[in-house]
């Protein structure tokens, strides 16, 4: 049975990243730590999302400008290590409780906060790269911080699809 919810979470994530073109681990790691360790479940969706976001990623490869995510891709290099350290180091349940806080406060400012009203300095790229690639390395979830910079950019909305995937992959 437990194989068979793995297989639905995934193809459920899977039409989620396809339709919105981001949120395949936001949405699967919730999912699967219901019933798997987060340290498993961390690794079966980093599979998985090299195969969905390369996709995807290949499909947009003309609505993104790589100098535009350089200070993200930096920035993450270095948060990576902290996330993983975090994964390693600390018991799942306060790996789980640290993902759930995550989840609440980015979903509570989808909700809320409909457009920002003021464009970041590009600088501000490393700060959210470095949060990002702390989230990935310890939940493979990089995207609240890089939508919410992205979100303060003047780029189009495919352009921040096609760059959140470009970044993921």
């Amino acid at each position: 049975m437990e194989k068979f919810l793995i297989g639905v979470v995934i193809f459920l994530t899977s039409v989620i990243q396809g339709i919105f073109g981001f949120a395949f681990v936001l949405v699967g790691m919730p999912l699967l730590s219901f019933f798997l360790n987060i340290k498993v479940a961390a690794p079966l969706l980093a599979l998985f999302t090299v195969l969905i976001t390369g996709i995807m990623t290949f499909r947009l490869k003309k609505k993104f400008d790589f100098k535009r995510v350089m200070p993200l891709f930096i920035g993450a290099v270095l948060g990576i290590p902290v996330g993983i350290f975090f994964l390693l180091k600390f018991s799942d349940n306060l790996i789980k409780s640290t993902l759930g806080v995550v989840l609440i406060v980015y979903s509570a400012y989808s909700l809320l906060i409909k457009r920002i009203l003021c464009k970041l300095p590009r600088w501000t790229g490393y700060i959210f790269g470095f949060f990002a690639g702390a989230l990935g390395g310890a939940f493979n979830t990089t995207g609240p911080p890089v939508v919410f910079y992205m979100s303060t950019q003047e780029w189009s909305k495919i352009e921040i699809v096609g760059s959140l995937n470009f970044f993921s992959l």
